[in-house]
């Protein structure tokens, strides 16, 4: 069965599967992200006591890394596009560029939230709009930017 937002994204350019293949690969990208941003998000909580742990640092970046290529190769651009800068904003923090502190843990709970709207949107077959989409987007890209230029705040 292809839902709309199956058949939306596969004939968006995004994707040159078969329609069935392509249904399965966006079930099982639904399934899951719903896994990897459970963990997301226990990572997080885990991190918060532990900063310094590169090995769950890495996992974090990992995780947010799956998302984001698992949603390009289904053509769910949003959810490409936000889980990009959000593992953008991991690298700045695996690479040692920035401080792990509470506002970033804080931030980046806000940001898995957001990812499992969007997940949970494409789960549902609802189209978001593209303006709260972006808006998404451009706020994760000025709380990348300002955390850079040692400015620290929500998203």
């Amino acid at each position: 069965m292809t839902t709309d937002v199956v058949r939306q994204c596969r004939d968006s350019g995004h994707m040159h599967l078969p329609a069935d293949l392509h249904s399965r690969l966006y079930i099982s990208f639904i399934d899951n992200a719903r896994e990897w941003l459970a963990e997301f998000e226990n990572g997080l909580l885990h991190l918060e006591k532990s900063p310094r742990d590169k090995e769950l640092i890495n996992n974090i970046f990992r995780i947010a890394h799956n998302l984001k290529s698992s949603s390009g190769t289904v053509g769910l651009d949003y959810i490409y596009r936000y889980a990009h800068s959000v593992e953008d904003l991991l690298l700045l923090v695996r690479d040692g560029k920035i401080a792990i502190d509470r506002g970033l843990i804080d931030a980046l709970l806000q940001a898995g939230d957001i990812m499992w709207e969007l997940v949970e949107a494409a789960a549902l077959n609802k189209q978001l709009e593209p303006s709260v989409c972006e808006r998404m987007i451009q706020q994760m890209e000025a709380y990348k930017s300002s955390i850079e230029g040692g400015r620290h705040g929500g998203l």
